[in-house]
């Protein structure tokens, strides 16, 4: 499989509730987006209900193993990569 193919799945088959999944809305303004099944229903990312029907799922793709940026290998040269990896791991901080 081409690493830019996505295994689109159709209704026959639902993925977990609650896990995050692209989701194909034809009808949308957007008709790829990020969403959950939560059993029931469709809900967009955000957490609200999708409007119109879902056609397609695909599950997220993995993304690509972590290349250091140009400021992080300077740190990294500094301070030594076993410095920055607790930082570089860090859950945001939401003010």
């Amino acid at each position: 499989m081409n690493a830019n193919e996505l295994n689109w799945q159709s209704m026959k088959r639902l993925p977990d509730p609650g896990t995050t999944v692209l989701i194909h809305v034809p009808h949308d303004d957007e008709p790829v987006w990020f969403g959950f099944w939560d059993g029931r229903r469709w809900h967009y990312i955000e957490g609200l209900p999708v409007r119109s029907e879902v056609k397609h799922w695909c599950g997220v793709p993995t993304p690509p193993a972590r290349d250091w940026s140009p400021i992080e290998d300077t740190v990294a040269a500094r301070l030594g990569v076993d410095a920055i990896l607790p930082l570089a791991n860090a859950e945001p901080v939401l003010a």
